[in-house]
């Protein structure tokens, strides 16, 4: 290589490292800060954007609580109350509602009314903010009345909940006591719009109400629970068909085998049998008193002792009959002649007769 080469490539070394340090020169000083720059201006837009958001947040609260507020009567407690009151009585009234207490005087008596003590809104927060009152109601009507009511209360324009409500059925009618609530909002600084809704709005209209309340009145859905009537027994009639032209020997009686112990039914003081014809599914039913295959039906056992077929497995229920002066039992479950002698010792406390001594006979003779 000539010195003339080398001095060429001394030179393009020198200018490429001249550019090197120029290029780190100017990305030190404007290319580092065009970059902060750049993240500053995403830094905040984001901030922006945040803030837009909250602020359109906060927009649809206000307007929200605006709107509950024009579903309110005012700050002054007494008033609303008052205004309260009157509405619910006027609804109590026009569903026919009366009173539960006794001795009014009227037969007609409006129900009975307790204030609800007023708290502050959020809880343990000065008294001159939103305040939550309203009244305790308790009354009486049928359930066509109460549902009318309680459709009306659903309905009222007036910002308002339900607690505590109770029905219960008494004396073929309905006691029904709920609370009603309500807010008196205080003034706020923040916007937030006056009450200004009239306490001279109608009422709801009951032709209106949804189909679901018809039926509660028309299902009966709060009738107490009426025990199933004594079923009268009428003896079979009997037809006695006109002697044969050519008399033949009658047929056989359908064996009472085939009578299986399928029921023991209790209604009140009257014990029932119900027995089921194995070869028609025929159900028969026989009460304590009556005869039935030659024995007398003379009470129903509930105690739960072993099967005598099965020692493992508990019997809850038997029939027992007697047979001159025998008695003989019948399992749940088993055939009318699938009787069992029954000991003395293995009768219920009702059939046990006490024993006594022959006349001449010591204490110590009898117990022998």
């Amino acid at each position: 290589m000539t010195n003339k080469d080398k001095r060429i490539l001394i030179i393009a070394g020198g200018v490429l490292i001249a550019g090197l340090v120029a290029y780190l020169a100017v990305d030190g000083l404007l290319l580092s800060e065009l970059r902060w720059c750049g993240t500053q201006q995403v830094n905040l837009a984001n901030g922006i954007n945040a803030e837009m958001t909250k602020k359109r947040a906060n927009d649809k609260i206000v307007s929200q609580l605006n709107q509950m507020a024009s579903r309110t009567l005012g700050d002054n407690q007494q008033i609303v109350i008052e205004t309260i009151r009157k509405r619910l009585d006027d609804i109590a009234e026009k569903c026919g509602l009366e009173g539960q207490s006794k001795g009014s005087g009227r037969p007609n008596a409006s129900p009975d009314w307790k204030p609800v003590a007023a708290s502050p809104l959020p809880k343990n927060s000065p008294k001159d903010k939103d305040v939550q009152l309203g009244w305790a109601i308790t009354a009486r009507g049928r359930l066509d009345q109460v549902t009318d009511f309680l459709y009306m209360l659903e309905n009222e324009p007036y910002l308002h909940r339900l607690e505590n409500l109770k029905i219960t059925p008494k004396d073929g009618k309905l006691d029904i006591s709920v609370t009603f609530l309500t807010l008196a909002l205080a003034p706020s600084s923040s916007g937030r719009s006056p009450a200004t809704m009239p306490d001279n709005i109608p009422f709801a209209d009951l032709k209106n109400r949804k189909p679901e309340y018809a039926a509660i009145v028309a299902r009966d859905l709060l009738r107490p629970y009426v025990p199933k009537p004594a079923e009268v027994v009428r003896p079979p009639e009997v037809v006695v068909a006109p002697p044969p032209n050519n008399p033949t020997k009658p047929p056989p009686p359908p064996p009472v085998a085939t009578f299986r112990l399928v029921g023991l039914p209790n209604w009140g003081d009257d014990q029932e049998v119900s027995l089921r014809n194995n070869l028609s599914s025929e159900m028969k039913y026989v009460k304590v008193g009556q005869k039935f295959a030659g024995a007398e039906i003379v009470m129903v056992d509930y105690r739960s002792l072993p099967r005598p077929d099965n020692k493992d497995v508990m019997s809850y229920g038997r029939l027992i009959q007697k047979i001159d002066s025998t008695y003989f039992s019948t399992e749940l479950g088993q055939n009318v002649t699938d009787r069992r002698e029954m000991k003395t010792t293995d009768l219920p406390s009702e059939l046990q007769k006490p024993t006594t001594a022959p006349a001449g006979t010591t204490t110590a003779e009898a117990e022998k």
